[in-house]
């Protein structure tokens, strides 16, 4: 199994190897090519928090309590994932309405 880079240590190597062992590799855009499925990039210890998401969003807390109960390393978690969604959702809206339908 390879072992996982930096964003800054992948800019100097390309292409180079992730922790899947799979490559990636930069296109004529200045992105990047993935040759392996987005969700093997996950780093196992984080998959927890992406599976506590939904219950997040439905109101279901870690601890027992409110907000101010919960593990700061748990509201982290879930505002960056909140976040991350929030992007998706916004890309998708913007690509509806350049197709001329509405969301």
């Amino acid at each position: 199994m390879g072992s996982t880079v930096t964003f800054e240590d992948a800019l100097e190597q390309r292409p180079w190897t992730l922790r899947t062992g799979e490559i990636v590799e930069p296109n004529k855009q200045g992105s990047y090519l993935l040759n392996t499925c987005r969700a093997n990039l996950i780093n196992p210890d984080h998959i927890k928090y992406l599976q506590l998401y939904a219950m997040y969003k439905d109101g279901f807390l870690l601890e027992a309590g409110g907000v101010m109960h919960q593990p700061a390393q748990y509201i982290q978690a879930m505002r960056i994932i909140d976040s991350e969604v929030n992007k998706i959702h916004e890309r998708e809206r913007e690509a509806s309405k350049k197709k001329g339908g509405k969301r």
